[in-house]
């Protein structure tokens, strides 16, 4: 009779035992994955090859993006923030200045220096802003929009640029360092800071 009752304490201490088993070895294998990934990730920068780079700069499936810059009284410094914007490495993008105003001579450096002419472009978004008084765009061949506004701030000025954009926007803010921007490992991770004129660290 005592055979009887041993057997089924047997099956459950062995059914026990099997889950301990189990689980060790389940949580072995996860710990041994987890190490494997961490491995393999701490080798791979998330930095793209001189070949990867080259080949985005020429691919046509990359958006575009358009590089918002509103400025205020910033005639000793936007020609040369304008400048570096220019620069950028990317295959498809526009460079967007809003002149928010300004009560000195930035409209007038930004006419002269890119050669722009007033255009007949017109906003295309809803947003609503201060008056726009004139849209200008350049006869050299580069990716210039300058929009001159009356004053609103820069919130306002933003969301004129918005309302001109023609691609993906990427908000500025501080002085651009092409270096930087080249150095961005993805069009979609791209984290452009630039205001005319204005450093923010």
């Amino acid at each position: 009779m005592d055979d009887w009752f041993a057997i089924p304490i047997r099956a459950f201490v062995l059914a026990q035992e099997g889950m301990l088993v189990y689980v060790f070895a389940i949580n072995t294998i996860y710990l041994f994955l987890m190490l494997l990934g961490y491995f393999v990730l701490r080798r791979d920068t998330g930095r793209l090859t001189r070949h990867e780079r080259d080949a985005l700069m020429r691919s046509y499936l990359v958006p575009a993006v358009s590089v918002l810059a509103p400025a205020y009284n910033e005639a000793a410094t936007c020609r040369d923030s304008v400048r570096a914007m220019l620069k950028l490495r990317y295959p498809d993008h526009e460079v967007v200045v809003i002149n928010d105003g300004s009560a000195d001579d930035t409209l007038q450096v930004l006419i002269d220096e890119f050669h722009l002419y007033r255009s007949s472009r017109a906003p295309s978004g809803a947003l609503a802003t201060r008056p726009i008084k004139a849209l200008y765009e350049s006869r050299d061949p580069i990716r210039l929009v300058v929009i001159d506004k009356e004053n609103g701030g820069k919130a306002d000025s933003l969301n004129a640029g918005l309302n001109v954009a023609r691609a993906f926007r990427r908000r500025t803010e501080g002085d651009p360092d092409p270096a930087r921007l080249d150095a961005a490992p993805a069009p979609a991770l791209l984290d452009l800071r630039c205001d005319c004129g204005r450093t923010r660290r």
